[in-house]
């Protein structure tokens, strides 16, 4: 298992995760909304850690297709 976390491709960061990024290192400390940008940017940091985490461990599993036909008759 050890090429896994070589062929494994993360999460991309969402469009508004970068513009928080980008905007937090531009306002000022004692902006009125400073706060909550930062707490903003903190919460969308821990869900895309999230999805990092899913997704590695979602590469145990291996996908098979299943399909299921009732019969009703």
């Amino acid at each position: 298992m050890e090429g896994d976390a070589v062929d494994r491709i993360p999460p991309k960061k969402s469009y508004p995760n970068l513009q928080l990024e980008a905007l937090v290192t531009r306002v000022s400390p004692t902006h009125p909304s400073y706060e909550t940008i930062v707490s903003d940017l903190g919460k969308r940091k821990i869900g895309y850690f999230g999805e990092e985490r899913a997704s590695y461990f979602l590469l145990f599993y291996q996908v098979t297709l299943v399909s299921f036909f009732m019969d009703y008759d």
